[in-house]
């Protein structure tokens, strides 16, 4: 009797095969599918080719050849197919063999797979536009199991719509109709936001956010910076601060996926002697163009500051581009020489 491949019988075969053709690791693929790398190996050995479906045109004469060659899939093709299917940043990437890193590159050099993008995010959120449907009207299974004695008396499967779901549907389709109807004063929105970020700027038509230094959201992506590390061992348990002391202005993406910090501090209290406003933390996670969420900040910290001078400090070390910077120079700023140790390239814009 042949072997059975448990592999051609897993739900995920397709993106298995995708990730086969590139450089893996086996033992890894193994454990996220559940399956032996035993299984993996002999999969990619006997079945990987077996089902490829080669397209022929007709001809007056007869049937061109098959081809014999595969195709590779493009990496940005297998991580846009992948995200649109399922919004997972992070499996999409593992489909596509490739890193955050690799994302933002893209996403910064390639103006088409940026509208690419867009595209597929949008299909996702459709997806689970139309599930949320689904849940709202026919609703979700539930299986109810009941037991006497240790033993399984009873086993109930019914469907529950969602009420909860359908309000936001009916709220989202028709705001004017089923949205809670609040009166908002000035006084309850500066309860809500600092005065800092009130007299700076609540909201633009643009990528940015002004939000708390306290924000947990801002917070979440400070963590992921890499200047984060330097200060992590001092910090209290259940301290949010993004930023030190100091004029601030704490910028996040509509999105949630990028944030931007400035602080103007006294110049006296500097031990580098740097004047202006300093880009402390920007992190992008794929919220747009780096390059035009700096210009925009940068408009919003001239408001604030005119005639200040803005700067801010790179590790090479800690950056994989090859051009540590990049984004800030497409944004019009301007290489100022290095820190006094030498391990930090100073840009800034005047």
């Amino acid at each position: 009797m042949p072997q059975r491949c448990t592999v051609c019988a897993h739900p995920r075969r397709a993106e298995v095969d995708a990730a086969l053709e590139r450089k893996h690791n086996a033992t890894e693929m193994a454990r996220d599918l559940g399956v032996t790398r035993f299984a993996v190996a002999y999969h990619r050995r006997h079945h990987l080719h077996r089902d490829e479906v080669v397209e022929v045109e007709q001809n007056a004469e007869g049937f061109a050849p098959p081809s014999t060659s595969r195709a590779r899939t493009d990496p940005k093709t297998a991580f846009l197919t992948s995200y649109s299917a399922n919004g997972d940043l992070k499996e999409a990437l593992k489909v596509a063999g490739g890193t955050r890193t690799l994302l933002r590159q893209w996403q910064e050099h390639d103006p088409e797979f940026v509208l690419r993008f867009h595209q597929a995010e949008t299909e996702a959120v459709e997806t689970l536009e139309a599930e949320a449907r689904i849940r709202a009207v026919a609703g979700s299974k539930l299986v109810r199991r009941v037991f006497r004695h240790g033993l399984l008396y009873e086993e109930v499967h019914e469907w529950r719509p969602s009420d909860a779901m359908l309000t936001k549907l009916l709220q989202a389709a028709k705001p004017e109709k089923y949205t809670d109807r609040l009166t908002l004063t000035q006084t309850s929105v500066i309860k809500a936001v600092d005065a800092e970020a009130w007299n700076s700027v609540l909201m633009i038509d643009g990528h940015w956010l002004a939000v708390k230094r306290t924000d947990p959201r801002a917070y979440a992506l400070y963590r992921r910076h890499y200047s984060a590390e330097k200060g992590a061992r001092w910090r209290r348990p259940g301290n949010t601060n993004v930023t030190s002391a100091g004029e601030t202005m704490v910028l996040l993406s509509q999105c949630c996926r990028a944030l931007f910090v400035w602080l103007r501090g006294d110049p006296t209290m500097r031990l580098d002697h740097q004047t202006g406003v300093n880009c402390a933390v920007f992190r992008n996670e794929g919220a747009g163009l780096s390059s035009d969420m700096i210009r925009e900040a940068d408009e919003l910290a001239f408001q604030r500051w005119p005639g200040e001078r803005h700067f801010t400090y790179v590790n090479d070390s800690k950056i994989r581009s090859s051009n540590p910077g990049f984004c800030f120079l497409k944004a019009g700023w301007q290489r100022a020489g290095r820190n006094a140790d030498g391990r930090l390239t100073i840009l800034e814009r005047l």
